[in-house]
């Protein structure tokens, strides 16, 4: 029973860093913290591995960014250098 709900946990926390992301590609910072507040770690990545807050600079977001900072965001996270394979 226990896998169970680390799977739907893991679900949970997948989803939430879906609607995170597309609130960072809209540039809705208060979607942003909607997103935070409801689970979605600031720590997420896309499915490039490129984590939120490098995204939220790429959209050009200083509101989001901040957002993404004061949730905990790794500024010194690294997304993989060239093609992925």
């Amino acid at each position: 029973m226990s896998r169970l709900v680390l799977l739907a946990a893991s679900a949970s926390v997948l989803f939430a860093s879906d609607g995170l992301l597309e609130a960072i590609r809209r540039n809705d910072a208060a979607g942003i913290k909607r997103q935070l507040s409801q689970g979605a770690s600031a720590k997420a990545t896309d499915s490039d591995g490129v984590p939120a807050l490098m995204l939220a600079s790429l959209f050009g977001d200083p509101n989001a960014m901040k957002v993404l900072l004061d949730a905990g965001a790794d500024v010194m996270r690294q997304t993989h250098p060239g093609p992925r394979r």
